[in-house]
């Protein structure tokens, strides 16, 4: 490296990443051995060992200047990551959404349309908001709606029919059963439920939920 005229603040992180990569190396069965050569001229080992090196600090000079260049396809990627990056801002601030913003954070992940089905996906994305075809919201939009109660005799909100509706006592005892089996608990929370990023088998058990309680079939005869 001090024959090579490198700055001194360049030393640790080249000898770094020399022992990351001889690791990496290793991890896949190859044997490196690293030997000393004194610094002396016409000792064969010493000169190829010059030469490789500043072949290679020459080839990265190279490919330093080559990386300089602003492509198309740079200005694309640095405009979509500062459009994001104003959108999660806006996201984590704004007190629109809040409801569904519990449980979906992160605006940059995407969310798949059409898991477990589509049929799920729109159910839980309404519950997710709120905007759901429970009566507590469609009592507050529309007024043709005569009341907000479950038949159960309580308000019908999201949480109700999630977590306490005596009318879906067994649908739900199943469905803590899989959550159990899943996450090792027994408490249902409302968040982990409806959390886009929960795991695949949440996600389907809340939608095996769905269909056992048949709250919502006839929005899909």
């Amino acid at each position: 490296i001090i024959t090579l005229n490198w700055k001194s603040e360049n030393y640790h992180k080249t000898i770094q990443e020399i022992k990351n990569r001889k690791k990496k190396l290793e991890q896949k069965g190859f044997i490196i051995n690293i030997i000393w050569t004194p610094g002396h001229s016409d000792i064969e080992g010493n000169e190829q060992a010059d030469r490789l090196a500043k072949a290679a600090a020459k080839e990265a000079d190279n490919r330093e200047e080559m990386s300089s260049i602003t492509t198309k396809q740079d200005i694309k990627q640095a405009a979509r990551t500062s459009v994001i990056k104003k959108w999660k801002t806006q996201w984590e601030s704004s007190e629109v959404g809040r409801r569904f913003f519990n449980h979906h954070p992160d605006a940059s992940k995407k969310i798949k349309l059409d898991f477990p089905s589509k049929k799920h996906f729109n159910i839980l994305n309404s519950l997710r908001s709120g905007y759901s075809k429970l009566k507590g919201y469609q009592h507050f939009i529309n007024r043709h709606v005569e009341d907000n109660k479950c038949t159960c005799g309580e308000i019908e909100s999201v949480e109700h029919f999630l977590l306490s509706c005596d009318n879906y006592s067994l649908d739900r005892e199943k469905l803590r059963q899989s959550i159990y089996f899943i996450t090792g608990t027994l408490n249902l929370d409302l968040e982990e439920l409806l959390n886009t990023e929960a795991s695949a088998d949440i996600q389907y058990a809340v939608s095996e939920f769905i269909d056992d309680t048949q709250r919502f079939d006839h929005l899909f005869v």
